[in-house]
C-alpha cells in the first residue's frame, strides 16, 4: 500500500546519517527513515509524538524543559543572602556565580544545635556539612543534618498567618495580641500557657523567664516527644540533683550497653560516633582496647559494632542489670534466674568491666524505668567510670516548673477550664501525644489557641490562630549543642515567605511587634560582649563543655 522498499529506507538512512557524528536517538528504523507511511501512521496513533513544524530533538527538549522549571523555581523563592550573616571563609568583594560561600550555623534536633558549615551558591543554600571548628563535634555529621536542608525548600511549609483555617495578616494578628497581652496583665497572666519543645537557647530561655516574670500566674511546659527525662530523673535519684551524663566513648576501652543504642540516631548521634572514631583508630594503632558488648531486643547501630551481641526481651533488660549489680555489689543488685546464653553473656560482661578500671562504662537505655537506670550509675561507680568515662555537667535544657509530668499538668488544667489561652510554639501535641492523655478533646475547651509552626498541622487546624515559622537556615538564633557549647544560628538565605522567628513571635504574643534579631543581639551583648563577630565565624560561643 505505497510503503517504502526496504532498500529504498536503507538508502534514506544511510543518506540521513551521512556526515553526521556523536549519538542519535530513535525508536524504529521506520522514524529513523522519515517516510511517508510511517508520518502518516505515527499522526494516526500517536498524534502527541508526530513532529510539529518546529522539531525539537530529545535533547533540547530536556535542555528546556529544564530550563523552565528552574527559573519556575527562582520565581518563586528569594536566593538573596542575608547581608549580616557572617561567612565561615572570608568572602569576596563581589559574589561570582560558581564560587561557593560557606557560613558556620546550626540546625536543632530534639532542641540541641546540630553544628554545621552551610555551603551557598549564589545566596541559595545546597549543602550542609559538619563544622570542623566547632569544639563539640570536630565536624561529625549524620544523616538528620544532611536532610535538614530539605524541610528549607518543602514546598508544603505554612507560608502565610491563618485565623480559622482562613488567610490573613500579620497586622491583624498582631493586633489580636496587644489586646490579649493588656487582658493578661491586668491579671498577672492568669490563664495563660505557653508549650514549647525542647529548650537550649539562651536567648528563648531568657525570654521566656522575662515572660514568666511579667505574667507571674502564667505557666511554662514541654513537650519532646523523645527526650531522656527519665534519665535526668535516674541521676536525680543517685546523685541528689540535676546532672547531664557525657559517655566518653573516646576513652572507654570496654563498653556494656543494655538496650542503649550509643551511637544510633538522635541528637548525640555525630558526637559519640565522632568519640568512638576515635577509640577505634587509637585501637588499631595498639594503643589499649576497643570492647563493646550488647544486649538488646531489636537490632541497632550498635549492636552492629559489638563483639557479642545478645538478643532479649524488653523485659529481661531489667533481670540483666541487676545481675551485673549483684556481681559488682552494688545495693539492689539480685540472683536472677538466667538463661544459659545470659549467664554467659553476664559472665563475661563482669569480667571486661572488671578488667578495665577507670577505662570502662556501662549504660542502660534512657527508656527504662529511673531505678533500672541508677542501677547502671552505680556500677559505674564502682568501676572508676565517674569523670572518666563518664563524665557530667550542669543540665543542658532548660527545665519546665512541672518536670516530666509537664504535659500531664497541662492536660489537667485544661480540662479544669483553668485555661483561656494557649500557645504552642514549634510543636505538633495534636499529633505527638499519647491517644491516652486525651490533648485533643481538653484543647477544645481552650477559649484562644495560637499555634506557630513550619506547617499546618494538625494542632495549627484545631487552633484559633496559626502563623508560621522561619526555618533555622533563614533564621538568627542561638541553641546548645550536646557538649553544651553555645552554638550560633545565622541565616544562610533571606526567608522566602512571610513568616517570623520564634523570638519575634514570643515578642508578638506579649504585646511588642519586633524583630527577632534584635532579641538574639540582646542576650549575645548581656552574655558575651565582646567575641560576638569571632563566634558568627566559628559557629560557637565559648561556653559550658563538657571534655
Amino acid at each position: 500500500m505505497g510503503r517504502t522498499a526496504p532498500a529504498d529506507s536503507a538508502a534514506m538512512i544511510r543518506s540521513r546519517l551521512r556526515g553526521k557524528t556523536g549519538r542519535a536517538f530513535w525508536r524504529s528504523l521506520d522514524e529513523l527513515s522519515r517516510t511517508v507511511d510511517f508520518q502518516a501512521f505515527l499522526e494516526a496513533e500517536f498524534p502527541s509524538l508526530a513532529p510539529t513544524a518546529a522539531e525539537v530533538d530529545r535533547r533540547g527538549l530536556l535542555k528546556v524543559m529544564g530550563a523552565s522549571l528552574a527559573l519556575a523555581g527562582l520565581s518563586g523563592c528569594s536566593g538573596q543572602a542575608d547581608d549580616r550573616a557572617l561567612p565561615y571563609v572570608q568572602s569576596p568583594e563581589f559574589v561570582v556565580p560558581g564560587n561557593p560561600k560557606y557560613y558556620a550555623t546550626a540546625v536543632t534536633m530534639a532542641g540541641y544545635a546540630q553544628p554545621v558549615t552551610g555551603k551557598t551558591h549564589v545566596g541559595r543554600p545546597v549543602k550542609l556539612e559538619g563544622n570542623p571548628g566547632h569544639p563539640g563535634t570536630k565536624g561529625a555529621t549524620d544523616p538528620f543534618l544532611q536532610a535538614a536542608l530539605l524541610g528549607l525548600y518543602d514546598p508544603d511549609r505554612s507560608q502565610s498567618p491563618r485565623r480559622a483555617g482562613r488567610p490573613a495578616s500579620w497586622e491583624a494578628f498582631d493586633g489580636a495580641m496587644v489586646a490579649r497581652a493588656r487582658e493578661l496583665d491586668a491579671r498577672r497572666g492568669a490563664g495563660f500557657r505557653l508549650l514549647t519543645g525542647a529548650v537550649t537557647s539562651p536567648t528563648l530561655a531568657r525570654q521566656i523567664a522575662a515572660m514568666m516574670q511579667r505574667w507571674p500566674q502564667a505557666r511554662w511546659h514541654v513537650l519532646e516527644p523523645v527526650d531522656d527525662g527519665l534519665r535526668r530523673e535516674a541521676v536525680r535519684r543517685v546523685f541528689g540533683r540535676a546532672l547531664q551524663p557525657h559517655p566518653m566513648l573516646d576513652r572507654a576501652e570496654a563498653v556494656v550497653s543494655l538496650d542503649d543504642d550509643l551511637l544510633g540516631p538522635g541528637p548525640y548521634q555525630a558526637v559519640r560516633a565522632h568519640r568512638w572514631s576515635l577509640r577505634r583508630h587509637a585501637f588499631q594503632r595498639g594503643e589499649g582496647e576497643s570492647r563493646l558488648l550488647v544486649a538488646e531486643p531489636v537490632p541497632t547501630i550498635t549492636g552492629a559494632m559489638a563483639e557479642d551481641r545478645l538478643i532479649i526481651a524488653p523485659a529481661r533488660t531489667v533481670v540483666l542489670a541487676q545481675a551485673l549489680a549483684r556481681g559488682f555489689g552494688v545495693p539492689g543488685g539480685t540472683e536472677p534466674a538466667l538463661t544459659e546464653r545470659e549467664r554467659q553473656w553476664v559472665d563475661a560482661a563482669t569480667a571486661t568491666l572488671r578488667a578495665h578500671p577507670g577505662r570502662a562504662l556501662i549504660s542502660v537505655g534512657a527508656r527504662h524505668a529511673p531505678e533500672v537506670q541508677a542501677l547502671g550509675f552505680l556500677i559505674n561507680e564502682r568501676i572508676g567510670a565517674l569523670g572518666a568515662t563518664l563524665r557530667f555537667t550542669d543540665p543542658i535544657t532548660v527545665e519546665p516548673p512541672d518536670g516530666m509530668r509537664s504535659m500531664e499538668a497541662l492536660v489537667e488544667a485544661m480540662n479544669a477550664g483553668d485555661i483561656s489561652t494557649l500557645a504552642m510554639l514549634g510543636v505538633n501535641p495534636a499529633y505527638a501525644t499519647p491517644s491516652g492523655l486525651g490533648f485533643r478533646e481538653a484543647l477544645e475547651k481552650v477559649e484562644l489557641r495560637i499555634h506557630a509552626g513550619l506547617h499546618y498541622d494538625e494542632t495549627a487546624a484545631r487552633s484559633h490562630w496559626h502563623v508560621p515559622v522561619e526555618h533555622e537556615l533563614e533564621t538568627w538564633s542561638d541553641a546548645r549543642a550536646v557538649d553544651g557549647t553555645v552554638s550560633v544560628l545565622q541565616p544562610l538565605v533571606r526567608p522566602f515567605h512571610s513568616v517570623r522567628s520564634q523570638h519575634a513571635i514570643l515578642e508578638n504574643l506579649a504585646g511588642r511587634p519586633g524583630a527577632g534579631s534584635d532579641a538574639v543581639r540582646e542576650t549575645w551583648r548581656a552574655e558575651w560582649g565582646g567575641p560576638v563577630r569571632r563566634a558568627l565565624a566559628r559557629g560557637a560561643f565559648p561556653g559550658l563543655r563538657c571534655g
